[in-house]
């Protein structure tokens, strides 16, 4: 995978995430990245946020300016899962750019 296309899949992992109301993602993803997803997300929202997180990433990727294909595949998370994980074993998997 090139540096580019790399960077690409992390701008727009980021945007997806801050589509969830998660509004640090998209400025300090860095700083999100390692944190452990179910910290970051309010309690009332751990049930819907998979289904949530997945219609965000469709809307991101499949639209301008990427364009990319995306698997309709929820995310599992356990209590330790951190959104890194999430990006490298979920999001990388059903994003087909």
């Amino acid at each position: 995978m090139t540096e580019d296309l790399e960077q690409k899949l992390k701008e727009a992992f980021c945007k997806a995430l801050a589509c969830t109301g998660i509004g640090a993602a998209e400025n300090n993803c860095d700083e999100v990245l390692p944190q452990v997803v179910k910290h970051v997300v309010p309690q009332d929202q751990h049930s819907d946020f998979p289904v949530r997180f997945l219609a965000c990433v469709t809307k991101v990727c499949t639209g301008d300016p990427y364009k990319w294909r995306v698997d309709q595949k929820v995310p599992d998370s356990s209590d330790t899962t951190t959104f890194q994980e999430l990006y490298d074993g979920w999001f990388k998997d059903i994003v087909w750019p």
